[in-house]
C-alpha cells in the first residue's frame, strides 16, 4: 500500500491532514497590495477568473499544445509538456503565474507546482 506525503500533520501524530490544510500547504502568501496582471492565471471558479486575460491566454497555450500531448505515449512524456506549459506562464509573471485569492482575508497567494500541475492535466485530459 502506498503511503501519501505529508500524512502527518503537526507533533508526530497520524491524523491525516483535511483538504483546506492541505491546499494552503500549496500555497504561498503573495505581498499585500499584490493584484494579478495579464500574465497570471487566476485559480478558481466563476467569470471573473474564465475572462481574466491570463487565463484566455492560458487555454490557447493548452491548445497549442494538445496535438503534442494527445501524441505522447508516456506518462513521462505527457508531464514534461505540462512542465513546459506551466514554465511558459511562469515566464510571463514575476510572481509565479498562478494565483488563488483567499476571500476571507483578501489575500493573493501563489500556486505551487502540484496544483498547477494538476490544472494543467486536468485542462489537458477534458480536451479529448
Amino acid at each position: 500500500m502506498f503511503k501519501k506525503k505529508n500524512s502527518v500533520s503537526c507533533k508526530g501524530s497520524k491524523k491525516k491532514p483535511s483538504l483546506k490544510e492541505d491546499a494552503m500547504n500549496t500555497l504561498t502568501r503573495l505581498q499585500e497590495d499584490f493584484s494579478p496582471i495579464d500574465s497570471d492565471v487566476i485559480c478558481g471558479r466563476g467569470r471573473r477568473c474564465f475572462n481574466h486575460r491570463g487565463n484566455v491566454k492560458f487555454r490557447n497555450t493548452i491548445l497549442a499544445y494538445l496535438t503534442r500531448y494527445k501524441a505522447a505515449e508516456t506518462k513521462a512524456q505527457k508531464s514534461n509538456i505540462i512542465c513546459e506549459i506551466i514554465d511558459l506562464v511562469r515566464k510571463d509573471s514575476p510572481n509565479g503565474g498562478f494565483v488563488k485569492k483567499d476571500e476571507p482575508s483578501g489575500r493573493w497567494f501563489e500556486v505551487r507546482q502540484e496544483m498547477r500541475r494538476l490544472k494543467n492535466y486536468d485542462l489537458l485530459s477534458s480536451r479529448y
